[in-house]
């Protein structure tokens, strides 16, 4: 490959957003399989990101579990961010600079666990995706698991046009040395105006204007490396099926949690259509069309070890859980495509109320604790799933690896407290949870606040003033509604709601979380 071509047509002016995706965590990963029958691996040993943006989500789980933890992306900054990252928390993550191709080739690399890929596919060339596939084929054990998301069709079959119209419009009517976020932003205001102009692919579309509105709010970071890629291109499900089937790679399922609760997106009607096919491939890609799917979330395994009943009561039985946020805080309803659920309070009550001290406890526990209200293990082990995928309930480690979890996951959160005091660009907006192997959102304020109880400012006052003082001498002010707080008082007043807010909920996650003891 020549030097100057390095970036493929992919836009390296601008670095990748600083996201953390569960998905990536190994351990979350047991819930989907087990809900489709299928044996999640004992251990995650050795684990693997390609494309790893700005390594967010590798040193989180480097930091939160005793995988080890390897991961390539071809931009050089952002594996330069990512090792600077791994280094100052000694999480023992591994950061490569490598082309899918040579990264392919190293021979320093151990087989995986666990190979996770977040949006890359749909991203890169036909040789780049064969170059993934061909690593998943050396690299992934058997038995391992594969988590792929990528934008599919039909959910971006109405606006692929506007993004051909784009590129063309970047390629003719931009300046080729303006940066990557002025060209993108002057294509998204090119379609708006046709939008405005009536043109016919927008009266042919309704909503599609309203989408193209939506999505120019988000992060421009985003979008530049969204759409200004030259390779561009959602796939249907049966593309990727053929293509990882070279892998020897048998789909498992979703890894979207919710989507297992198929009443949520389904109709009745389309479920005895969709029950007709037993050929994976055409299932999905006929639930894709019910759904008008968009981004497919998914779990993959190599060699596909199906659960005898017996045993699959044994894993529910041993899995350890815990809430993250207290019972009167959860809302009973799930929301899919057809709109929102009820839950049935006479199963989910007795549960929540028995997880209420938001400390960990095994499903087996649960199951003897409520069998005489006449909750059962398939109610239970629903009602697990169900929350999980509300982001409420969450899988715990095992308690022989809690100790070294906690010591490698208060490094990543002490380096990222203190970041806190002095970047205001957003960089590091996740802390690491060692009982969930994961990472939880959390705004510079909250982070002020946190950094201010752990150096014994434990009262809503006193972490207020922690954090007013350190904005205060940046020249900082708090903005409500859209509009600068002025006076010193008033800016006060209003960190002291924030803080009020910290101490009475926020604060229960991250004891939840094993982040705060």
């Amino acid at each position: 490959m020549n030097n100057s071509d390095w970036n493929q047509g992919y836009p390296t002016d601008i670095t990748y957003t600083y996201g953390y995706y569960p998905e990536m965590n190994p351990l979350r990963s047991k819930l989907p399989l087990l809900n489709a029958g299928i044996t999640p691996p004992k251990k995650f040993a050795n684990a693997c990101e390609l494309g790893f943006g700005q390594g967010i989500s590798s040193n989180i789980h480097a930091s939160t579990s005793t995988t080890r933890w390897f991961a390539n992306d071809f931009n050089p900054s952002h594996t330069l961010f990512a090792n600077n990252l791994s280094s100052a928390v000694s999480n023992d993550a591994h950061f490569y600079n490598d082309s899918f191709a040579d990264f392919l080739h190293r021979k320093d690399l151990p087989e995986f666990d666990f190979i996770g890929i977040h949006g890359v596919f749909s991203w890169i060339s036909p040789e780049n995706q064969k170059h993934i596939v061909n690593f998943i084929n050396a690299k992934l054990k058997i038995g391992g698991v594969l988590y792929i998301s990528y934008n599919c069709n039909p959910g971006w079959s109405a606006f692929a046009p506007l993004v051909q119209l784009m590129k063309g419009y970047m390629e003719f009517h931009t300046n080729h040395g303006d940066p990557s976020i002025k060209r993108t932003e002057q294509a998204f205001e090119f379609l708006l105006n046709l939008a405005n102009a009536n043109a016919g692919v927008f009266r042919a579309t309704p909503g599609l204007a309203e989408r193209i509105k939506k999505m120019k709010e988000q992060d421009i970071r985003y979008l530049v490396h969204e759409f200004a890629s030259v390779n561009w291109k959602p796939l249907y499900f049966h593309e990727v099926h053929e293509s990882l089937s070279q892998a020897k790679m048998g789909y498992a399922c979703s890894a979207n949690i919710l989507e297992h609760i198929e009443a949520l997106h389904i109709t009745p009607d389309q479920a005895k259509i969709l029950n007709n096919s037993t050929h994976t491939p055409f299932r999905e890609l006929l639930k894709d069309h019910l759904i008008n799917q968009q981004f497919r979330r998914d779990y993959w395994v190599r060699g596909e070890n199906k659960l005898q009943p017996f045993e699959h009561t044994d894993i529910v039985r041993g899995l350890r859980v815990f809430l993250s946020v207290e019972p009167k805080d959860i809302t009973l309803q799930i929301s899919g495509s057809l709109g929102s659920v009820t839950l049935n309070e006479s199963v989910y009550k007795p549960i929540l109320e028995y997880l209420g001290d938001n400390k960990v406890h095994t499903v087996k526990e649960i199951e003897t604790t409520l069998m005489a209200q006449g909750v059962n293990l398939p109610q239970i082990f629903q009602s697990v799933l169900i929350l999980s995928g509300m982001g409420v309930l969450h899988l715990a480690q095992d308690e022989e690896d809690l100790t070294e979890c906690m010591t490698k996951a208060e490094r990543y959160n002490k380096y990222t407290l203190e970041k806190t005091l002095t970047s205001t660009n957003n960089t590091h907006n996740y802390l690491a949870c060692p009982y969930s192997g994961g990472g939880m959102p959390m705004g510079r304020f909250e982070q002020l606040f946190l950094l201010a109880y752990k150096q014994g400012r434990q009262t809503s006052q006193g972490m207020a003033a922690f954090a007013w003082d350190i904005l205060k001498s940046q020249g900082q002010k708090l903005i409500k509604s859209g509009n600068v707080v002025e006076s010193e008082e008033e800016n006060l007043v209003e960190m002291n709601n924030l803080a009020s807010n910290f101490n009475n909920k926020i604060m229960v996650s991250l004891k939840s979380y094993g982040i705060v003891r």
